[in-house]
């Protein structure tokens, strides 16, 4: 069973001691993705300041993590990360997008969590 949640809808209690992972390794397809953004560099450790936006759980356990991280002044960067730290794809967006048309009804309530 997979669910989906957003930290606009929500996060279950039971994730919150889940630790993302530290030491990040980035797909071909993210490292190209970041070219065309513009972005250099990628971090190599997820940094302090983050957040994350989405949680993916199939059968109970994190499958993926959204998190999204400052990149500059004007742009954030937004990282799918699997539980073992590989970044399966990054883009960015502007620092004060904030998602005014989500689609909410894609997202699990915390409260409908199966873990």
């Amino acid at each position: 069973m997979t669910q989906l949640f957003h930290e606009k809808t929500g996060f279950p209690s039971q994730l919150a001691g889940v630790q993302l992972p530290y030491a990040l390794t980035y797909s071909r397809h993210a490292q190209t993705e970041a070219s065309k953004d513009g972005v250099r560099t990628l971090p190599k450790i997820l940094p302090e300041a983050f957040r994350v936006v989405e949680v993916e759980v199939i059968d109970g356990k994190v499958s993926k993590w959204v998190v999204r991280i400052e990149l500059d002044a004007k742009r954030d960067l937004v990282l799918v990360t699997l539980p073992d730290g590989f970044v399966k794809t990054v883009w960015t967006n502007d620092a004060n997008e904030h998602h005014a048309t989500l689609n909410r009804r894609r997202y699990t309530h915390p409260s409908a969590f199966k873990g």
